[in-house]
């Protein structure tokens, strides 16, 4: 697997030095966050955080939004796989930011649906429940998707519970 990904980010790299040399920026941003993407996946999250970071130097030139609130949530879900809660809060808001922002062009959409669910779980790992509360009262058309978060956090509870109750702590049964 690991072959498969130094493919890639080298097939990534190729693009990323062409789109360079032909000036196309928005090709070299593009390629940069896939990049960051497959260098994530690989779990080299330094690489991928410094793809995300160049990448979004670019695209704020380019002022293509769309793109930049992606480069955001991407670095959110790099956040996120590292447990670090408030650079994981304070991505995903940079894109929430862009996105509510009246310049912005770019619509809400479901396709947001990944965006929102980190945004969700940064604000209830840090306790940040009014913000919840906010967003919801923004984009109404999330509230379903949030109590549908809530119903498989508290199945989660449930089960993780329950489990422990049956096997005991570290491998060792209390029954």
């Amino acid at each position: 697997i690991e072959k498969k990904y130094d493919s890639a980010i080298n097939v990534l790299k190729k693009s990323i030095s062409k789109s360079h040399q032909q000036q196309n920026k928005y090709m070299e941003a593009k390629a940069l966050n896939y990049k960051g993407i497959f260098e994530c996946h690989a779990g080299w999250y330094e690489s991928a955080y410094k793809s995300w970071r160049e990448a979004i130097r670019i695209t704020e030139k380019l002022g293509n939004y769309s793109t930049l609130i992606c480069i955001y949530f991407n670095l959110s879900s790099l956040f996120l796989l590292q447990n670090d809660y408030h650079k994981a809060y304070e991505s995903i808001n940079k894109a929430l930011h862009i996105l509510t922002d009246d310049k912005n062009p770019v619509q809400f959409s479901q396709n947001y649906n990944v965006l929102f669910h980190n945004y969700i779980v940064c604000c209830q790992t840090l306790n940040l429940n009014d913000e919840i509360r906010q967003i919801i009262k923004q984009f109404p058309q999330f509230k379903n998707f949030y109590q549908t978060l809530l119903k498989i956090k508290d199945i989660t509870a449930f089960l993780n519970e329950e489990s422990m109750n049956y096997y005991g702590k570290d491998g060792f049964s209390f029954l």
